[in-house]
């Protein structure tokens, strides 16, 4: 079927959906192509020429290591020239300063699977490969920390202007003499497409074929628009070759930018980063700064959604993308205004995404009403889901060796997030097969989620920690809270990897429910599993009618151990953290018992009672004078009256075998 009512069709635009690739030879300042065989290319078809025109995409420095993720424009720091691509198409380059020898730094051009050491930070020019060179300077204050990343391109993106016998004609010419794969790209006559059909108030087709794509194709601020593919076994979008971009809205194939709605059907996305790739798509072990992350350098995603109001994908699939595969990222409303544009709905219907290196389905805001329905993931290196957004529903899904459903992340502790809310989730009804290689555990509530429902789901097979509730918080976290787990059935039988240690749920927040669950595993009792883990600070805690059978061990009861960091005066204090963020006791809630009453036991052996705990200065403030001294552990114990723990804790009728 070529043509729908009300649809254009973008096969009049151009786009040829052709796979034919064939090698050709340039000259260094010609636009003149030789080719091995013309092919199916035409006058006026856009083409992407590999290795023509080396070129450096970005130049960056990141640090210093005790800030996260902060970066920014190299200016004089260090200096580069002569790249020549002849290591590749796509290269990126990483230079690594530890703090504890900052005269000198590692390199390497493979994402960070090796690395060269002991290059001298001396004023002289260094050669690394593809003939880069890098001269750093010595002057400045590299013993803080850093590391400097070099993108170098090299693909030529050009039009036909005329075709001569063998000899393709193009609108740019080259700067470098090369033989290499010359390709189609259809994204100048796909946006041509996309642009017309939104100005018409028409929807757009796009028959059968393999779409190569150089850059993002945009969608912008549609009414009502509607793309839909013959189907998506042969509609590929394909940004795998010449369309991996840096971390940006573009490196996606299609990019919903405002407006109110959008509708995709039947389409398939490629990229170029498989499960194979997630160690260099994920965060990167450097020794210099913090919060490096591979696949910055090298993005492709399928979808970027930022604040179309409604959006609905159905029977839409994605492979090999280094980021987030569906991804969004909204303004949001707060407690007392609502933006002009943000999203109010999103609809994932019987998609799936299969062997990609990070993340599946990733709202990295507080995008409204996201639904997850009937989908399939399986062999991601991320997370399967990363959810700071609010109302969302996660159903009928099958996942299978993919990260954790992530709930919260907002990593923000604005009172807007206790007035309103967010992380409101209900992932019921889905099936996890054999573990989980990202993340905590298979579903993760924390950071600032609450109203967490988890029910009937299935964990088959499950050899890794299935459910986490977390309390602990650093200094931009909220702890989540108000969960129900219930009418789950847990086989945590180790069939296909040996035993490893692992928990099914484990609660470290308050106010949570753990009912009507089966929690097993067949044969011989596991050593290894661990039912049902609490910790001494999580309270509002009840704990009833679970099977639990098979396990190591059946409930555990852990102490909240904290630790002193500095000291203020001999009443007042602040808790010591790790470089995760993390640390106990959890920075509270505003709207908490602040522990208010509750008991510190020192390591030596001495008691206090704490008066309070400020949320906002996270001050803690014991009730009596107190000799303290950084890095002294505690453990905190709830509060008594009359000699008896007050302890919020309801444990009973549990049938353990």
């Amino acid at each position: 079927m070529e043509a729908i009512l009300g649809y254009l069709n973008a096969k009049d635009f151009g786009a040829c959906g052709s796979a034919f690739e064939t090698i050709g030879r340039v000259e260094a300042g010609s636009n003149r192509v030789t080719v091995q065989d013309v092919g199916d290319f035409e006058v006026g078809q856009e083409l992407q020429m590999s290795g023509a025109l080396p070129r450096c995409d970005s130049f960056q420095i990141f640090g210093p290591r005790p800030k996260h993720a902060h970066h920014r424009r190299v200016n004089g720091e260090v200096e580069m020239r002569g790249w020549d691509g002849s290591n590749g198409n796509h290269v990126v380059y990483f230079m690594d300063v530890d703090l504890a020898c900052p005269d000198r730094f590692r390199w390497s051009d493979d994402q960070g699977r090796t690395w060269h050491d002991d290059v001298p930070i001396d004023g002289d020019w260094h050669l690394l490969s593809g003939g880069l060179e890098v001269k750093f300077d010595p002057e400045y204050d590299w013993a803080q920390g850093w590391v400097v990343t070099i993108v170098m391109r090299a693909s030529l993106i050009a039009e036909i202007t005329a075709i001569e016998g063998n000899t393709l004609v193009l609108d740019k010419e080259a700067t470098r003499t090369c033989e290499d794969r010359i390709l189609h790209s259809d994204t100048k006559a796909l946006q041509k497409a996309i642009d017309t059909a939104l100005e018409q108030g028409m929807n757009l087709w796009i028959p059968s074929g393999t779409y190569k794509l150089a850059r993002t194709l945009y969608i912008n601020d549609a009414v009502s628009f509607t793309m839909r593919g013959a189907n998506p076994e042969t509609t590929i979008l394909d940004i795998g070759v010449g369309g991996i971009a840096l971390e940006d809205r573009d490196g996606a194939c299609v990019v919903l930018n405002k407006g109110e709605e959008v509708k995709l059907y039947d389409l398939g996305f490629r990229g170029a980063v498989g499960y194979d790739r997630r160690d260099q798509a994920g965060h990167m072990l450097t020794r210099g700064a913090t919060g490096v992350w591979g696949f910055y350098f090298m993005k492709c995603n399928a979808l970027g959604i930022w604040s179309t109001r409604r959006v609905y994908v159905e029977n839409c699939h994605a492979r090999q993308m280094s980021a987030e595969c569906f991804y969004s990222s909204s303004a949001h409303r707060t407690p007392d205004e609502e933006p002009a544009n943000y999203t109010t709905s999103i609809t994932y219907m019987r998609c799936s995404v299969e062997n990609c290196a990070r993340n599946a389905f990733n709202n990295n805001d507080m995008a409204e009403n996201t639904h997850i329905i009937d989908c399939r993931v399986r062999d991601v290196g991320g997370c399967t889901w990363e959810g700071a957004s609010r109302f969302v529903i996660m159903r009928g899904c099958y996942v299978r060796n993919a990260g954790a459903v992530a709930l919260g992340n907002v990593r923000n502790r604005s009172d807007e997030f206790e007035r309103l809310g967010t992380g409101q989730h209900m992932v019921v009804d889905n099936t996890f097969e054999s573990g989980c290689p990202y993340g905590l555990a298979q579903i993760s509530v924390g950071a600032a989620a609450n109203q967490v429902t988890i029910r009937g789901n299935n964990f088959v097979n499950f050899n890794s920690n299935a459910i986490i509730i977390s309390g602990d918080t650093g200094p931009h976290d909220l702890p989540s809270r108000n969960t129900i787990v219930s009418a789950n059935c847990f086989d945590m039988t180790a069939e296909e990897t040996p035993s490893k240690p692992r928990t099914a749920i484990n609660i470290t927040a308050s106010d949570v429910t753990v009912a009507d669950n089966q929690i097993y595993a067949t044969g011989a009792r596991d050593e290894n599993l661990t039912a049902i883990r609490l910790r001494d600070d999580a309270q509002g805690i009840i704990i009833h009618d679970n099977l639990l059978r098979g396990c190591g061990h059946s409930i555990v009861t852990e102490r909240c151990v904290g630790e002193v960091g500095s000291v203020i005066d001999d009443r007042h204090f602040y808790r010591e953290q790790d470089a995760s963020w993390h640390g106990n006791p959890p920075t509270l809630r505003r709207r908490s018992h602040r522990y208010r009453g509750w008991r510190v036991q020192w390591a030596n052996g001495e008691r206090s009672v704490m008066e309070d705990f400020d949320p906002e200065t996270e001050i803690f403030t014991l009730e009596k004078p107190r000799d303290m001294k950084p890095g002294e552990k505690f453990t905190l114990h709830p509060r008594t009256k009359d000699g008896k723990a007050l302890e919020e804790r309801n444990i009973h009728d549990n049938l353990i075998v």
